[in-house]
C-alpha cells in the first residue's frame, strides 16, 4: 500500500495559528507552478532530504509523516524537468504518491 504525500505552495499554507495566505504565492496556482520547467541536481540517498531539496527548489512545502520515508531511497534527480516530471522521477518505484491541494491548503 503507499502513502500519498501533499503539496502547497509555499507561503500559502497555514501552520497552527492561522496565517494569512500571501497574496503574491496564492495568485500562482498550482496548475501553474506545476508546469514550470527547472534543472536539478539531486543526489541519491534518503527519500526525506531529497525531497526536501525538491521542495525548496520549488518553493513547495511537501507533507507526510516522516515515518513513511524513513527507509525509502531515491537514485536522485537530474536534469531538466517540470515540478510534476521531477516529482515522478524522484518518486519512482518508491510506492509513493503525490497530490497537490487545492487551493494551497495540505489536508492530512
Amino acid at each position: 500500500m503507499g502513502s500519498t504525500l501533499a503539496i502547497t505552495a509555499m507561503g500559502v499554507l497555514s501552520i497552527g495559528a492561522g496565517a494569512a495566505d500571501s497574496p503574491a504565492q496564492a495568485s500562482i496556482s498550482t496548475q501553474e507552478r506545476t508546469g514550470w520547467i527547472q534543472t536539478y541536481e539531486i543526489p541519491s540517498g534518503p527519500m526525506a532530504t531529497a525531497l526536501n531539496i525538491f521542495a525548496y527548489a520549488n518553493g513547495l512545502h511537501v507533507a507526510y509523516d516522516a515515518r513513511v520515508t524513513q527507509h525509502l531511497t531515491t537514485p536522485g534527480l537530474a536534469g531538466v524537468y517540470s515540478v510534476k516530471d521531477g516529482l515522478d522521477r524522484l518518486l519512482h518505484g518508491s510506492g509513493l504518491a503525490y497530490r497537490f491541494a487545492d487551493n494551497g491548503r495540505s489536508v492530512s
